[in-house]
């Protein structure tokens, strides 16, 4: 059901962000403290998880928000999902460096099974 809910919020902030995209990739926003082009970046705050802004390509900082505020029960929801994004990430990533390790034994054990293959017929040949 949750994964559901999410999904139905993912495909309507998809198509909010579509619309919102096509009306301001008309004009190129820049920074009023220096002139410089802005750059679109996303936060990742409590307050404001996966909202993406308007920040100055320079050192100015935050323009002004790209995206609408977000529903304050996604603001709830979205934390706790990317924290268990994180921690399964994490997991994952200790699990590939459990399956290289392993990945160098077999290597290393095929080796030595083939050299005392090796050995065992050089000692039939004698």
């Amino acid at each position: 059901m949750l994964l559901t809910i999410f999904r139905a919020f993912v495909f309507v902030h998809f198509k909010h962000t579509q619309t919102a995209i096509k009306k301001k990739n008309n004009t190129m926003v820049r920074c009023p403290n220096c002139g410089a082009h802005s750059v679109i970046r996303t936060s990742w705050t409590a307050i404001n998880p996966g909202r993406r802004f308007y920040c100055c390509s320079r050192t100015c900082g935050i323009i002004n928000w790209y995206d609408p505020p977000m529903c304050e029960r996604a603001v709830q929801i979205i934390p706790g999902l990317l924290r268990s994004m994180n921690q399964l990430q994490e997991r994952c990533n200790q699990l590939q460096a459990s399956v290289d390790e392993e990945a160098v034994k077999v290597q290393r054990l095929k080796w030595i099974l083939g050299f005392s293959w090796f050995l065992f017929v050089a000692y039939l040949m004698n």
